[in-house]
């Protein structure tokens, strides 16, 4: 695979210089957009229009240009949308353009070349229309086209109308006061911190101590559990896997969704060690119901997934595909980590996807929303478990730490997301051929030697 995409942006505005004052509704710009692919071969441009409709054409071009021609001077934006105060946009190499709302009677330009040739541009579109978004189906970067939510962070799917949502309320002393969040209950009443660090507010906690049944040294383990759905938080599940239901709990907990949160750990105690999103479940420990994908926990290790519909046993999955390697669980590194979950319209299986930032906050403590597919795999059932998919709306979702003293969190969430939508960061064709599928001799680590051994957990509180 080629090197990455390098887009540099050159503003070059004309006209007068009688009106400092812009806002979203005035961006004007020339955009150049350079060094699209060092290697040779036909990359694919799709202009998205605002009014859906689609501008494509294809080339082994070196260079795009987008120009908005218009009467003004400069280009202004801001960083927080908050605040009144923009300021001026310089030329640089950036790794993501929000091109704005345009007023739709200015003209645009859209013009291309081969050979890094300034002088040597081909219009491929003029017009009046919206510009939404330019896609390169190529070497080009994921291009990000989604909503920011209420915490800042991308999200990858448009969350479903009237769907269940939940966002960690970080003026919380105790993030457990929350009616929709919980340890588990082996977890309560573990000491729970709010601390704040270069702008990133977050809690801390050592979770609770744990013995498993490879008779290792004891370690620790904390799970963040989410509770979607109103009032399901400490109520036992209803439903169990063996059902096939078609809800664990009650018909507002979610099916298809996008689970997030940051992480970062301290102390390694040298035993198990595991970071994972477990989605699907109940609350009660037998007939659990759950799945799970598993972060590497070093360098070595690769994205995992197993199906834990009871306390025992783990069933490993076949097929996981990694679309990248050299990103594990570090001491004192944060992580952010999305998983989402499909359901196929007939039920007949779920696909899932593991996203990953792994310098997730800026200089200021914002997500930076670097947000990339780490891996996928497809849950067809596994003989262990007769087969049977998860495809049910659970009742809690969670992530899962072991082997660490104590564990930092924050901006934990989860949507009820639209299946049939495209994800906000497109990856292209090359880049998903890319993708390696997980060999099941290169999996040392049998999860059921880590369960454990005093994990028959009471209902939640």
């Amino acid at each position: 695979m080629s090197s990455a995409i390098s887009k540099h942006v050159k503003i070059s505005i004309k006209g007068k210089e009688d009106n400092p004052v812009y806002n979203d509704n005035l961006f004007a710009a020339e955009i150049v957009y350079s060094n699209i692919n060092t290697s040779s071969g036909n990359k694919t441009i799709s202009i998205i229009n605002k009014d859906k409709s689609t501008n494509t054409f294809t080339g082994n071009y070196s260079n795009i240009q987008l120009r908005f021609d218009n009467s003004l001077d400069y280009i202004y934006t801001k960083t927080d949308t908050s605040s009144s105060d923009y300021s001026k946009l310089s030329d640089g190499n950036y790794s993501e353009i929000s091109i704005g709302e345009q007023q739709s009677n200015l003209d645009k330009t859209i013009q291309i070349n081969q050979n890094n040739d300034p002088n040597n541009w081909q219009t491929k579109y003029q017009g009046n229309k919206q510009i939404g978004q330019i896609l390169i189906d190529g070497e080009a970067e994921p291009t990000k086209t989604g909503q920011i939510d209420s915490n800042g962070v991308l999200e990858l799917y448009p969350t479903l109308q009237g769907g269940s949502t939940f966002f960690m309320n970080m003026g919380l002393d105790d993030p457990t006061k929350d009616p929709c969040f919980s340890y588990d209950g082996m977890n309560k009443g573990v000491p729970t911190q709010k601390k704040t660090e270069n702008g990133v507010t977050f809690y801390n906690t050592p979770g609770s101590k744990v013995n498993y049944h490879s008779g290792s040294p004891s370690g620790r383990i904390i799970r963040l559990g989410i509770y979607a759905e109103p009032g399901s938080k400490g109520q036992a599940q209803k439903h169990t896997w063996k059902e096939k239901p078609d809800f664990i709990w009650g018909q507002k907990g979610i099916r298809n969704h996008e689970l997030a949160g940051f992480i970062r750990m301290h102390g390694d105690l040298g035993v198990h060690k595991s970071l994972a999103c477990k989605v699907c479940g109940g609350n009660l420990d037998a007939g659990r119901s759950l799945v799970e994908t598993c972060y590497p926990i070093s360098s070595k290790d690769t994205v995992r997934a197993n199906v834990n519909y009871e306390h025992f046993p783990y069933v490993k999955v076949s097929g996981v595909k990694q679309f990248f390697s050299g990103d594990y669980c570090q001491d004192n590194k944060w992580v952010g980590i999305k998983h989402v979950h499909i359901v196929a319209d007939d039920k007949s299986h779920a696909t899932n996807y593991l996203y990953v930032d792994t310098d997730p906050f800026d200089s200021s403590g914002k997500p930076n929303n670097n947000w990339k597919l780490k891996a996928e795999w497809t849950d067809n059932g596994v003989p262990g478990y007769q087969n049977i998919p998860a495809t049910w709306r659970s009742q809690v979702d969670k992530i899962r730490v072991d082997g660490w003293q104590n564990v930092d969190f924050t901006l934990m969430s989860i949507r009820e997301i639209d299946p049939h939508s495209k994800p906000s960061i497109i990856v292209s064709a090359e880049q998903h051929k890319e993708g390696r599928i997980i060999d099941d001799s290169e999996i040392t680590i049998d999860h059921n030697l880590f369960e454990e051994e005093n994990s028959e957990v009471p209902v939640d509180n």
